[in-house]
């Protein structure tokens, strides 16, 4: 009887989708290594314009200590738009600092948020994209579990704007000025290492530059905006090690934006021309240093085997400076005791 009725449940789920001509395509929530930030891969080509969301073991209650991903991602000339709940039950809190569900408008932790919601800050939808992705983060902490959500999106072809605005120009230079480089240190472990300059970064930019200004001019008859790179580096070495970040020197500045040089030692918050390191993701709360034009720091030891690496600047002028020099290599641990007690207490130091 148990099996019958399970079926007869999964023929009318199909029913539905079939009758309404939809196929509805479910993503699970994945830690955030495993999401697929690859846009020209073999899975993102079979996707379906339809699809929902929803939290481990749903409709059940989800489990404690949970942080997964969710990455959604629309073919080219297309957005995505969140469209109604099916259900959404998460523990409440002021802020939502405890459960809640995180969207932010992008494929990265950085990219800007849209909302943290939980039961009392309720998503109000539908909810649009300005670009082909949306990165949702869920967490829940030790304590209070309740039946979590599903949500559903539709991929909806962009309506082609006559004019062209700064929020889709950002957009468009992420997509199509992709600047994503992967980099994995494996080989010879303890005496590998390796190096970053301008000249890698602009060699990204420079190749797909003159395609994007061309698409511009075919599309909107305009390139009114002023260049903007932003590029993530992954860095990865060997679980049981991690990685060095050395920064020799870093000058990233518009020269036009400053009265003089030296103004530029006093930038402390930045939102443009800076470098950024995060530790194992990009998550907001995994962003180890945020440096201006002028700052100064000389290295940095991640506590996890991957690092990503950020580079923003924009260009008023072909007077700006864009000019660094990065090295990385991969070390582990050495724990050196240096004394012990009769009862077998050690003492020891990380180096």
């Amino acid at each position: 009887m148990c099996i019958l009725t399970l079926l007869l449940v999964c023929l009318l789920h199909f029913n539905l989708a079939s009758s309404s001509g939809k196929f509805f395509h479910s993503l699970r929530c994945k830690p955030l290594e495993n999401l697929n930030l690859d846009e020209d891969s073999v899975f993102k080509k079979n996707y379906s314009n339809f699809g929902y969301i929803q939290s481990p073991n749903y409709l059940d209650k989800y489990d404690k200590n949970t942080v997964c991903y969710f990455l959604i991602h629309a073919p080219r000339n297309h957005k995505i738009v969140l469209t109604h709940m099916e259900k959404f039950s998460i523990e409440p809190s002021v802020n939502c600092v405890h459960d809640y569900l995180e969207i932010r408008n992008g494929k990265f932790g950085f990219d800007p948020l849209i909302g943290r919601y939980c039961d009392g800050n309720l998503p109000i939808f539908p909810i649009y994209s300005t670009g082909r992705n949306l990165w949702i983060k869920f967490f829940s902490d030790d304590s209070i579990e309740l039946n979590g959500f599903r949500i559903y999106y539709e991929l909806k072809k962009s309506i082609q704007k006559n004019e062209l605005d700064y929020e889709t120009y950002l957009k468009l230079s992420q997509e199509i000025l992709k600047c994503d480089m992967n980099l994995i240190i494996n080989n010879e472990m303890d005496t590998f290492s390796g190096a970053l300059t301008n000249h890698d970064i602009e060699a990204y930019f420079i190749k797909n530059y003159n395609n994007f200004k061309n698409y511009l001019l075919r599309t909107y008859n305009s390139f009114d905006f002023r260049p903007v790179l932003d590029c993530t580096v992954f860095i990865e070495t060997d679980i049981d090690k991690k990685i060095f970040i050395g920064i020799e020197h870093l000058n990233i500045v518009s020269i036009s934006q400053l009265t003089s040089l030296k103004e530029a030692q006093t930038i402390t918050n930045c939102t443009e021309n800076f470098f950024q390191i995060y530790d194992h993701n990009t998550s907001e709360q995994n962003r180890k240093i945020h440096l201006c034009s002028g700052q100064k720091k000389s290295f940095y030891k991640s506590i996890t085997n991957k690092v990503v690496l950020r580079f923003n600047f924009v260009k008023y002028s072909d007077n700006d400076s864009f000019r660094f020099k990065i090295f990385f290599n991969p070390f582990t641990d050495v724990y050196i005791i240096i004394s012990s007690d009769i009862n077998n207490h050690s003492f020891g130091l990380i180096l």
